[in-house]
């Protein structure tokens, strides 16, 4: 397995993650999930 496809997956999960925080509520619910991991 690549480092890659490593550092993938784990952004992947990481978004997931935001995105299911969004669905419950969130106070970054306005905010885009690729944005967050940006800043």
């Amino acid at each position: 397995v690549s480092h890659g496809a490593i550092q993938f997956t784990a952004y992947e999960e990481l978004r997931k993650t935001i995105v299911d925080l969004k669905s419950k509520g969130s106070v970054t619910q306005h905010q885009n999930p690729d944005q967050l991991l940006v800043s």
